[in-house]
């Protein structure tokens, strides 16, 4: 790269420099490194020109600079996708199992070359009744689909008040959520969380970890910082996961406070030496990160209060205290009469959730789409133009085709209840329900999604000139208008058997 410099040096002015420097601004990068050294730059040249400092004293590392600026957003692109050179899918079920006292966490491999090109982790958390999920963090963003059951989310943002006073004196928290199945939960980076199943099932919900996120400071693995309980050790099949494989097998998870002194903890807290002990759950390290609670009592908000927050949080999307304290993290996309963007009656429904219904996904970068199909029905071809999608199949099976760039087939199979498989950006996708319904969850990688359809309403080829469509297809006029209008009622979702004659 310096040897390019070394020739275009003897051309570049330092008004070629400054104007280069000015077309880059801050907010075109995540990184708030980049904007100082940026600033200096563009400093040292307007100097340059004005004759305060000898132009000719420019080192030529300023032109070495002014590439790299120029190549930073491809290589920013290329953060989350790593390793995209996909040559065969295929659905995956979880390689680790790690069962705790009242609950099981089950996770996909994110070595695997689909999951890695997204930079995602999948995970599946199971919770029995009376099941208390203990406080942890992470460092990446999460969202969370919930497939089955009811419970209470909380989530402790620092900073923020105590706003909630439990019927036990003296304890105030920071509020809590309910949730239930079909409920978006989406978790930013380093939030403290805890959950607890109040229904008499299991609560069950699926996630993916965003490793790739620009929150994510540490390496691409996916880390839990324990608050409470531990991490047990792992059941799982002959591959393992790399998380696991940072850990020896002689080692096990600890919660973050095992790690310091108990005398210091003590003096920390302002606590007897006891107390401290027991926060490094010396005597529970048997019991992981789920353990069964029967008396089990915080203070919730009601419907109405839970209705005025949803309600200012969505009037005040930029605010601080929206962004801060109010924010509201989950919102339910189950409902078709609610929530749908595409609806059929003989096909089935999508719902999306984005940063336009749920404001706190326009800082995890992350959205979803709940889908059903009926029997047989049909999700025409379709890619999406700016994110990875991330599918998890909740209930029946679909037939799922994937095709690349090259026009090759990388996934023709069918895919069971419970399995994940990754779609990259922009390769082409389509589905057909089996003798079942099948509905999904799709995790997209971007805060607001867009997907192009091939066919259908909104298809790409309806909006292509009829000569373009004959020359490039050797299709007869009739052809290119069938082509076009044969599915001009319905949009991404068509219905079984529903194909208009050529004749």
């Amino acid at each position: 790269m310096c040897t390019t410099c070394t020739h275009f040096h003897k051309h570049l002015s330092c008004d070629d420099i400054i104007s280069t420097l000015s077309t880059f601004r801050s907010s075109d990068y995540k990184s708030p490194s980049i904007w100082p050294p940026y600033s200096s730059l563009l400093s040292i040249s307007k100097k340059a020109k004005m004759g305060k400092t000898n132009s000719s004293l420019l080192p030529l590392a300023l032109c070495c600079t002014v590439f790299l600026l120029l190549l930073l957003p491809f290589s920013l692109a290329s953060q989350r996708s790593s390793s995209c050179n996909i040559e065969k899918l295929k659905s995956q079920k979880p390689i680790t199992r790690l069962e705790s006292e009242a609950g099981v966490a089950e996770i996909w491999d994110e070595s695997d070359c689909q999951f890695e090109c997204a930079g995602v982790t999948p995970t599946r958390y199971t919770v029995q009744p009376k099941g208390l999920l203990l406080p942890r963090y992470s460092n990446y963003p999460t969202l969370i689909y919930v497939v089955e059951g009811e419970g209470i989310l909380g989530a402790v943002i620092p900073g923020c008040p105590e706003s909630f006073q439990s019927s036990r004196q003296g304890d105030e928290h920071q509020r809590v959520q309910k949730i239930r199945q079909g409920d978006i939960i989406a978790l930013p980076a380093g939030i403290s969380v805890w959950g607890y199943n109040t229904g008499n099932t299991n609560l069950v919900g699926v996630a993916i970890r965003d490793i790739a996120s620009q929150s994510n400071q540490l390496d691409r693995s996916s880390r839990m910082f324990f608050l409470a309980g531990n991490e047990p050790r792992e059941r799982s099949s002959s591959r393992r996961s790399q998380e696991s494989r940072r850990r020896s097998s002689d080692e096990q998870s600890r919660n973050i406070f095992s790690g310091f002194d108990t005398e210091i903890l003590s003096e920390a807290f302002g606590v007897d030496s006891e107390t401290a002990r027991k926060l490094q759950n010396v005597d529970q390290s048997h019991r992981g990160f789920i353990i069964k609670v029967d008396d089990f009592q915080v203070t919730m908000p009601t419907r109405v209060e839970e209705s005025r927050r949803s309600d200012r949080s969505s009037s005040r999307s930029n605010g601080m205290e929206e962004l801060m304290c109010n924010m509201q993290l989950v919102q339910n996309i189950d409902d078709p009469r609610r929530s749908s963007v595409i609806y059929n009656r003989e096909a089935g429904y999508l719902s999306d959730i984005n940063l336009n219904n749920l404001p706190i996904l326009r800082h995890i970068n992350l959205g979803a789409t709940r889908g059903h199909l009926r029997r047989n029905a049909v999700f025409v071809p379709h890619f999406h133009m700016n994110s990875h999608s991330v599918l998890y199949a909740i209930r029946g099976s679909a037939r799922i085709q994937i095709v690349n760039d090259n026009g090759d087939s990388v996934h023709d199979d069918v895919v069971e209840e419970g399995e994940f498989i990754s779609v990259p950006q922009n390769f082409v996708v389509t589905m057909k329900a089996e003798e079942n319904s099948f509905d999904f969850v799709a995790f997209k990688t971007s805060g607001i999604p867009m997907t192009s359809t091939l066919a259908g309403k909104t298809s790409i080829l309806r909006g292509i000139p009829d000569d373009v469509l004959r020359s490039s297809y050797g299709l007869s006029t009739e052809e290119v208008r069938k082509l076009k209008d044969n599915r001009e009622e319905e949009t991404m979702l068509v219905s079984p058997g529903n194909i208009k004659s050529t004749q």
